[in-house]
């Protein structure tokens, strides 16, 4: 997160996953991927905004689903891009 003098905020996060088994049976491999979280807010006498994007390269990708149980053989996808927008007044 970088914070400007003048209200605006920007920030990135990234995360890296390995291709990895779902579970202890190494049934099913998931693929590797990395997905991207980006933000942006800015900041005004009583006014703060906000912009988050989630996932924002649209990275298609999977986890396991109850890897004690089934989560060898079940796993689900997550997420695509969403984006959430907010605006809030400080009393």
């Amino acid at each position: 997160t970088y914070k400007f003098d003048n209200g605006l905020s920007l920030s990135a996060t990234a995360i890296h996953a390995d291709s990895v088994y779902s579970g202890q049976s190494q049934a099913v491999k998931l693929p590797a991927y990395t997905v991207v979280d980006l933000g942006a807010s800015y900041e005004m006498s009583n006014w703060l905004f906000r912009l988050n994007v989630k996932n924002a390269f649209d990275e298609e990708y999977f986890r396991a689903n109850f890897t004690e149980l089934f989560g060898s053989t079940i796993v689900l996808p997550e997420q695509p891009r969403s984006v959430v927008a907010s605006a809030i007044y400080k009393f």
